[in-house]
């Protein structure tokens, strides 16, 4: 309903101003190594903050509403910008972003942001619920070799309720920037 995405939209914003603050503390943050990691993040890799002209590409393609949210290409404008950040800042834009691609919920938690999205036999982690006693709890599945990548399902989780049967590759591209 629209007042616990008005809550979502809040949490994200007030996250997103302590990662700013981080961001600018820089090697000076208590979580300095996970800020030069997000640092080396490239700009623009979620449709939300590709060039207007991209944007109006994608609407074209897009239904008008993905799982009852915008259609994805406008949420920044639409919920932050004015109201949560400086509608020509950049910078906070890509903080924004950031949050938006790597929080779970409404915390980033900087090894498990690490771990990349696969769905059915490429995933080799489980997790128990962020909501549990003591935070999240990841460990591998199977073996899994040095030099391998870790997987968790970013639509399959223990936490995402119904996201796996509604989400698709429109939320996946929207959310993550990834198809």
């Amino acid at each position: 309903d629209d007042e616990s995405w008005d809550v979502y939209y809040h949490n994200m914003c007030l996250l997103s101003k302590k990662l700013e603050t981080e961001m600018h503390l820089g090697d000076e943050s208590l979580y300095a190594p996970y800020i030069r990691f997000l640092n080396k993040q490239a700009k623009g890799q979620i449709p939300a903050t590709w060039s207007n002209d991209a944007r109006d590409i994608l609407r074209e393609l897009l239904p008008e509403e993905i799982d009852g949210l915008s259609n994805g290409v406008d949420w920044i404008d639409d919920h932050f910008k004015g109201s949560c950040i400086s509608p020509f800042d950049a910078f906070q834009e890509h903080i924004v972003a950031l949050v938006k691609q790597r929080c779970y919920d409404d915390a980033l938690i900087p090894l498990w942001d690490m771990v990349n999205h696969a769905n059915g036999p490429h995933i080799n982690t489980n997790t128990t619920s962020w909501y549990d006693n003591g935070g999240i709890k990841v460990w591998a599945s199977q073996l899994i070799r040095e030099g391998e990548e870790v997987f968790a399902s970013y639509d399959g989780c223990v936490d995402c309720s119904t996201t796996a049967r509604e989400w698709g590759t429109l939320e996946i591209l929207r959310d993550f920037g990834f198809v």
